[in-house]
């Protein structure tokens, strides 16, 4: 029988709804920074946002009744000015240690279904725009590489 991802055949979409829809929630409660989606590009139109993608994930164990995984989500953080004097940057580096300083206290998410452990920002990058991002005048940016691990339990066989 073919797994279907829904909660009605115990089987849900780990990554979409226990990372990437978590970071979200979580960055939308602290934060009155402005639009948080996710999408694999920049959304224009908002002078401020924080924008998440999921970039990979790998299987880090397989045993015969669960596996863990180890995902990588990319968060950009955004902001336009079109003078970039000091108290531009003073704020811009400021909310950048603000969103490092939560993803550090979110090390272990408080999902009771599928928890996320040993929750990590590797690297921060500034202003390394890519393609459309390029072409946006007055955009800065910080590129956080957060990673995560999940174990899921299966009732199906795994053949190691």
């Amino acid at each position: 029988m073919a797994l279907q991802l829904d909660s009605a055949n115990g089987y849900v979409n780990a990554y979409w709804d226990y990372v990437l829809r978590e970071i979200r929630a979580f960055l939308m409660d602290s934060s009155n920074y402005g639009n948080v989606y996710i999408a694999p590009s920049i959304e224009q139109g908002s002078p401020q946002s924080i924008r998440l993608w999921g970039s990979s994930f790998e299987t880090q164990n397989l045993w015969s009744d669960k596996w863990t995984k180890q995902y990588e989500v990319d968060i950009n953080l955004y902001a336009i000015s079109q003078t970039n004097s000091e108290d531009f940057y003073r704020n811009f580096y400021e909310e950048s240690e603000r969103i490092y300083q939560l993803m550090y206290n979110n090390k272990i998410s408080t999902n009771s279904t599928l928890a996320w452990y040993n929750g990590e920002v590797s690297d921060i990058a500034f202003d390394e725009l890519e393609d459309e991002e390029d072409g946006i005048e007055g955009l800065h940016k910080a590129n956080f590489s957060f990673t995560c691990l999940i174990d899921r339990a299966t009732t199906a066989t795994i053949n190691t």
